[in-house]
């Protein structure tokens, strides 16, 4: 019965000594970090809403926000997929396939040969 005792005993001291080590910790981070200043957490939103939604920075540089670049993505992720579609559905009827101007004005013009752009008064066959 005594072990029992004493191994409570020597627990608790533990478990106190790792509470006062806890407690002192967090003194000290809260001394030496401090509080932010209300001009620091400002800045801090600024910051945060000209990544996200544009527009000059603190040196006078223009930001593309985050929501017009995923404007950008969604758009030519949407191209991509009419003209895949297009191909696809033109594949076993023509030699050279026809794609909308719009998706490939999307897309990077370096990467579609010209002979697959239509021609004025052709109908592109859309996706």
């Amino acid at each position: 019965m005594s072990e029992n005792l004493q191994g409570i005993l020597w627990t608790g001291a533990l478990g106190a000594i790792i509470a006062l080590i806890g407690a002192a910790a967090t003194i000290l981070v809260k001394r030496v970090r401090g509080r932010a200043s209300e001009p620091e957490m400002w800045e801090k939103i600024q910051q945060l809403s000209t990544t996200v939604y544009g527009g000059r920075d603190k040196d006078g540089r223009e930001v593309v926000g985050l929501i017009e670049q995923l404007g950008d993505m969604n758009r030519r992720n949407a191209a991509q997929a009419r003209v895949i579609r297009a191909l696809s559905r033109q594949w076993p009827k023509t030699h050279v396939p026809r794609l909308d101007p719009s998706d490939i004005a999307e897309l990077e013009e370096d990467t579609i040969p010209a002979h697959w752009k239509v021609k004025p008064g052709i109908e592109p066959v859309s996706g």
